[in-house]
């Protein structure tokens, strides 16, 4: 034989050698490996794809609007003076608890008292006139107009003392209602007329929270909801209760408004404070929750992919409440049903389908 001859023999059984390494190295000779054709009870002849699934089982679910607001205080008063005149007392500390009625500030009233003490004297002489004449017409010794006239001079002097009086009680400034006033914006002996800010009266306890909800809430039972709701700056989550609400949507934002109370003791909330707010508007007992990644979008609506048999099998859903990881199914599922969740790029109805080992009962966290 010659040397070529065995060169070339040589070659082609190192490239023999190779190729049955290759193909043990592939499995291709190992007895144990399954035969990919009609593998996993799927269809003759068809390989199966394996998918992670997800079973249905029946979950208590809590539909929650996650939305902002603004918290505002209960009252809230910008003290201000209906008379002229030289401040000559105040009463109040910057940022200090004030009592329903307590005196805050007071205006000169020398003037107004003066005209009162003369009108008290008038009206004292018109009272013994009235008492002398009504005595002489008892008798018949005046006419009744003489008697009416000192009666009228009496009454109009009383309503003179009247009007004085309330002059007087308004250079009083006292608190409406009990609560924290601001900072003072003039001081003893400056001259105030009608209109100036003296300062901020409110009330933080409890305090209110304002926010709006979408259109197509507004049909919903808001009357004494719970909102939780957070503010910055504090680690607590606070809770109130729904109180009141407009009664028509507005029209530029569509959207309703709503407004809630907070007890607020410590007066930790403050006015004009953003609040990420999350209220409760149902809760369903027996919901069917699949993950957002088993949806397939199609042409009429969504559908999902069910493990059947080893099958992959195609059916059309109905979603309700969505959240961020998981939707609501109302309609085309059933408890116990199995749903592919991975792989949905490569499946076709009717596709040969394995579960992953450990993942047939997989649940959403």
């Amino acid at each position: 034989m010659s040397k070529k001859s065995i060169r070339s023999i040589a070659i082609i059984a190192i490239l023999a050698l190779i190729s049955f390494f290759i193909a043990k190295r592939a499995g291709l000779f190992d007895p144990e490996k399954p035969d990919p054709v009609g593998a996993s009870g799927g269809p003759s002849g068809a390989s199966a794809l394996a998918v992670k699934t997800h079973i249905l089982q029946p979950e208590t679910l809590a539909e929650e609007l996650s939305i902002t607001g603004t918290l505002f205080p209960a009252e809230e008063v910008e003290l201000t003076c209906e008379v002229s005149g030289k401040i000559t007392q105040i009463h109040f500390k910057e940022g200090n608890q004030v009592r329903s009625g307590q005196l805050l500030l007071k205006v000169d009233d020398k003037a107004l008292q003066a005209q009162l003490t003369k009108v008290k004297f008038q009206q004292q002489l018109a009272q013994q006139k009235e008492q002398r004449k009504k005595k002489l017409l008892e008798i018949g010794g005046i006419s009744q107009e003489e008697y009416d006239q000192a009666l009228t001079e009496f009454n109009t002097l009383e309503a003179d003392k009247e009007l004085l009086n309330v002059q007087i009680s308004k250079t009083e400034i006292r608190a409406p209602f009990g609560g924290t006033i601001g900072l003072r914006q003039v001081s003893k002996g400056s001259y105030l007329t009608p209109g100036t800010r003296i300062a901020t009266l409110v009330n933080l306890n409890p305090i209110k929270l304002e926010f709006s909800v979408p259109e197509k809430y507004a049909n919903r039972a808001f009357s004494q909801a719970e909102v939780r709701f957070r503010v910055e700056g504090i680690d607590s989550t606070f809770v109130g209760k729904v109180y009141a609400r407009e009664p028509e949507i507005d029209a530029e934002t569509r959207s309703l408004l709503l407004k809630a109370r907070c007890p607020n003791p410590q007066r930790l909330l403050l006015p004009g404070a953003f609040a990420r707010i999350d209220i409760v508007l149902g809760t369903f007992e027996d919901a069917l929750m699949i993950p957002t990644e088993a949806v397939v979008p199609q042409q009429a609506g969504q559908s999902v992919y069910v493990y059947r048999n080893g099958v992959a099998v195609s059916t059309p859903i109905t979603i309700g409440i969505r959240q961020a990881a998981t939707l609501q199914v109302t309609k085309g599922l059933a408890a116990g049903d199995t749903v592919i969740t991975s792989g949905l790029m490569q499946i076709r109805p009717g596709s040969a389908v394995a579960m992953e080992e450990g993942k047939g009962n997989e649940m959403i966290e």
